[in-house]
């Protein structure tokens, strides 16, 4: 058994908008908020199914897939997670797939959780933001409701 130390889930997590932070230099790095746009790679496990191709160009296109572009060593990763994905699909899969695929969406950054233990952040879609703005202003400032009469 392992002498004590840290380990990633002891404690409470890093806040990286701390002073400590700050000090220590940790900065979030924000994720494009349109996803990655970059060249998909070739899926890194034998024996490719079509759905699995399918979950693999998806992944390929969040926005945590900026960061694994830069890191080629979690191509092995992404790949295990999205036949893990797969199979979770399919229901022919033990709680053990089902829990070693949460552990590697934490370690992606697919989760809340791990985007902030990877220090990311995701990114502001600003012009959906200014698309709802002009929405809420043209409604009156606040939501209308329809109350038609229905016809029975």
């Amino acid at each position: 058994m392992p002498a004590g130390g840290a380990r990633s889930n002891s404690g409470p997590p890093q806040d990286p908008t701390s002073a400590k932070s700050e000090k220590r230099g940790t900065q979030l790095v924000t994720l494009p908020s349109g996803g990655f746009r970059g060249k998909i790679p070739r899926f890194p496990l034998p024996a490719k199914t079509d759905r699995e191709a399918e979950m693999w160009r998806w992944l390929w296109r969040t926005p945590q897939a900026a960061q694994w572009s830069k890191e080629s060593w979690r191509l092995m990763f992404v790949g295990n997670y999205c036949r893990m994905l797969v199979r979770m699909e399919a229901g022919d899969s033990s709680g053990t797939v089902a829990q070693n695929a949460l552990k590697l969406a934490e370690q992606l950054g697919m989760t809340p959780h791990g985007l902030r233990l990877n220090g990311w952040v995701l990114g502001v879609d600003e012009t959906a933001v200014k698309r709802e703005e002009k929405r809420v202003e043209s409604a009156g400032g606040e939501r209308r409701r329809n109350f038609g009469v229905v016809a029975s």
